[in-house]
Protein backbone atom coordinates (compact mmCIF):
# COMPACT_ATOMS: atom_id res chain seq x y z
CA UNK A 1 0.00 0.00 0.00
CA UNK A 2 1.49 3.32 -0.89
CA UNK A 3 0.68 5.37 2.06
CA UNK A 4 1.26 8.88 -0.12
CA UNK A 5 -1.19 8.10 -2.42
CA UNK A 6 -3.73 6.69 0.83
CA UNK A 7 -2.94 10.41 2.40
CA UNK A 8 -3.61 12.20 -0.77
CA UNK A 9 -6.82 10.55 -1.69
CA UNK A 10 -7.91 10.83 2.12
CA UNK A 11 -7.47 14.52 1.99
CA UNK A 12 -9.14 15.14 -1.26
CA UNK A 13 -12.33 13.10 -0.38
CA UNK A 14 -12.21 14.96 2.95
CA UNK A 15 -11.48 18.73 1.51
CA UNK A 16 -14.09 17.83 -1.74
CA UNK A 17 -16.91 15.80 -0.73
CA UNK A 18 -16.86 15.24 3.32
CA UNK A 19 -15.76 18.85 4.72
CA UNK A 20 -18.64 20.50 2.63
CA UNK A 21 -21.28 18.13 3.24
CA UNK A 22 -20.82 18.75 6.96
CA UNK A 23 -20.59 22.24 6.46
CA UNK A 24 -24.37 22.20 4.93
CA UNK A 25 -25.52 19.75 7.24
CA UNK A 26 -24.66 22.06 10.32
CA UNK A 27 -27.01 24.59 8.48
CA UNK A 28 -30.01 22.09 8.93
CA UNK A 29 -31.79 23.45 12.43
CA UNK A 30 -31.56 19.84 12.94
CA UNK A 31 -32.38 19.07 16.96
CA UNK A 32 -33.16 15.71 18.96
CA UNK A 33 -37.15 15.61 19.17
CA UNK A 34 -36.54 16.37 22.66
CA UNK A 35 -35.39 20.04 22.10
CA UNK A 36 -37.56 20.06 19.34
CA UNK A 37 -41.14 19.24 19.93
CA UNK A 38 -42.37 20.13 16.14
CA UNK A 39 -39.70 18.06 14.74
CA UNK A 40 -42.30 16.77 12.04
CA UNK A 41 -43.77 19.49 11.04
CA UNK A 42 -40.32 21.40 10.72
CA UNK A 43 -38.59 18.75 8.75
CA UNK A 44 -35.24 19.16 9.52
CA UNK A 45 -34.85 15.45 10.27
CA UNK A 46 -35.62 14.45 7.09
CA UNK A 47 -33.69 17.18 5.66
CA UNK A 48 -30.81 15.93 7.49
CA UNK A 49 -31.24 12.34 6.31
CA UNK A 50 -31.54 13.17 2.86
CA UNK A 51 -28.68 14.95 2.52
CA UNK A 52 -26.46 12.35 4.22
CA UNK A 53 -28.38 9.77 2.02
CA UNK A 54 -27.39 11.84 -1.23
CA UNK A 55 -23.95 11.70 -0.59
CA UNK A 56 -23.67 8.43 -0.04
CA UNK A 57 -25.39 7.26 -3.39
CA UNK A 58 -22.82 9.77 -4.96
CA UNK A 59 -20.16 7.66 -3.89
CA UNK A 60 -18.70 5.10 -5.69
CA UNK A 61 -19.11 1.85 -3.67
CA UNK A 62 -19.12 -1.21 -5.25
CA UNK A 63 -22.34 -3.55 -3.69
CA UNK A 64 -23.28 -0.41 -1.15
CA UNK A 65 -26.97 -0.82 -0.48
CA UNK A 66 -29.06 2.31 1.55
CA UNK A 67 -31.92 1.35 3.26
CA UNK A 68 -33.91 4.48 5.62
CA UNK A 69 -36.72 4.13 8.00
CA UNK A 70 -39.16 6.61 10.24
CA UNK A 71 -38.28 4.42 13.48
CA UNK A 72 -41.44 6.30 15.54
CA UNK A 73 -43.64 6.22 12.69
CA UNK A 74 -42.44 2.48 12.23
CA UNK A 75 -43.30 1.60 15.49
CA UNK A 76 -46.40 3.11 15.55
CA UNK A 77 -47.92 2.02 12.17
CA UNK A 78 -47.10 -1.50 13.75
CA UNK A 79 -48.87 -0.94 16.49
CA UNK A 80 -52.33 0.19 14.40
CA UNK A 81 -51.40 -2.71 12.02
CA UNK A 82 -51.58 -5.61 15.05
CA UNK A 83 -54.14 -3.87 16.59
CA UNK A 84 -56.44 -4.19 13.51
CA UNK A 85 -54.86 -8.05 13.12
CA UNK A 86 -56.60 -8.42 16.67
CA UNK A 87 -60.05 -6.90 15.30
CA UNK A 88 -59.70 -4.07 18.16
CA UNK A 89 -62.25 -1.35 16.93
CA UNK A 90 -59.74 1.09 18.15
CA UNK A 91 -56.64 1.66 19.76
CA UNK A 92 -55.52 4.82 22.21
CA UNK A 93 -52.80 6.50 22.77
CA UNK A 94 -51.68 8.84 26.08
CA UNK A 95 -49.05 11.30 25.17
CA UNK A 96 -48.08 14.57 26.23
CA UNK A 97 -48.55 17.61 24.69
CA UNK A 98 -44.97 20.03 24.68
CA UNK A 99 -46.01 22.70 23.63
CA UNK A 100 -43.60 23.78 21.82
CA UNK A 101 -41.22 23.32 25.04
CA UNK A 102 -38.23 21.24 25.51
CA UNK A 103 -38.60 17.76 26.44
CA UNK A 104 -36.44 15.80 29.59
CA UNK A 105 -35.07 12.81 27.45
CA UNK A 106 -36.64 10.80 30.03
CA UNK A 107 -40.16 11.42 29.38
CA UNK A 108 -39.90 11.13 25.39
CA UNK A 109 -41.66 7.40 25.72
CA UNK A 110 -44.72 8.33 26.45
CA UNK A 111 -45.03 10.01 23.10
CA UNK A 112 -45.59 13.47 21.49
CA UNK A 113 -49.25 14.19 20.39
CA UNK A 114 -47.81 15.49 17.22
CA UNK A 115 -46.51 12.07 16.38
CA UNK A 116 -50.09 10.75 16.80
CA UNK A 117 -51.90 13.46 14.79
CA UNK A 118 -49.45 12.32 11.71
CA UNK A 119 -50.59 8.98 12.37
CA UNK A 120 -54.54 10.23 11.96
CA UNK A 121 -55.30 9.76 15.63
CA UNK A 122 -57.69 12.69 17.13
CA UNK A 123 -57.50 14.16 20.94
CA UNK A 124 -60.16 12.86 22.96
CA UNK A 125 -59.85 14.55 26.27
CA UNK A 126 -57.19 16.59 28.21
CA UNK A 127 -56.62 14.75 31.15
CA UNK A 128 -55.52 15.74 34.61
CA UNK A 129 -51.81 13.75 34.50
CA UNK A 130 -48.70 15.16 33.26
CA UNK A 131 -45.04 14.03 32.58
CA UNK A 132 -42.07 15.90 32.70
CA UNK A 133 -44.66 18.95 33.55
CA UNK A 134 -46.77 18.93 30.58
CA UNK A 135 -50.29 17.92 30.12
CA UNK A 136 -51.05 14.07 28.76
CA UNK A 137 -53.80 13.76 26.39
CA UNK A 138 -56.01 10.85 25.39
CA UNK A 139 -55.89 9.93 21.92
CA UNK A 140 -57.56 7.72 19.46
CA UNK A 141 -57.84 5.90 16.53
CA UNK A 142 -61.15 4.14 15.17
CA UNK A 143 -60.02 1.40 13.62
CA UNK A 144 -63.04 0.09 11.63
CA UNK A 145 -63.47 3.97 9.87
CA UNK A 146 -59.87 4.00 8.40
Amino acid sequence: MNTINVSRFVDQLWNDSILPQLVEYIRIPNKSPHFDPQWREHGYMDAAVALIERWCREQPLRGMQLEGANLVGALLAGAVAYAREMGAPAIEAYPIDPKGRRIDVAFGFVGFTSMFEAAGFRRVVLTSAHSAGRPRWLMRLELDRV
